[in-house]
């Protein structure tokens, strides 16, 4: 039997090929080779689980006032206070998922690498 991989579509931050990591209780996750942006779930996935959510894309979604632009995956508005890991992490109270940039330790960068997507 052979294994079919899903294959995953380019960042939705930059555009660039992404590839799966594997995290110790946590499953899989899926990371941007070029802006490090990392996609996660609050709950474990499989390689399969998380490709399907890292694929998943809105066709357009209305930026409001927020300063914060709403998730690429599932279309809701991210609140203010949707971060995690001392605001590196933004958090999406619709899809669960989680995403992290590397390098980023503050909630202005983190922010900043969110908005500025392809």
């Amino acid at each position: 039997m052979k294994w079919m991989i899903i294959k995953l579509e380019r960042c939705p931050f930059c555009g660039s090929l992404a590839g799966y990591s594997k995290v110790p209780q946590q499953g899989f996750t899926v990371v941007c080779r070029s802006c490090g942006a990392i996609a996660m779930h609050d709950e474990y996935m499989g390689r399969d689980d998380i490709a399907k959510e890292w694929n998943r894309r809105v066709k357009k979604v209305a930026f409001s006032n927020s300063r914060i632009r709403p998730c690429p995956f599932c279309g809701t508005q991210i609140p203010s206070g949707g971060f995690s890991g001392g605001g590196s992490i933004i958090c999406c109270p619709g899809c669960g998922m989680m995403v992290s940039f590397a390098g980023s330790h503050s909630i202005h960068t983190t922010i900043t690498l969110w908005n500025d997507r392809v």
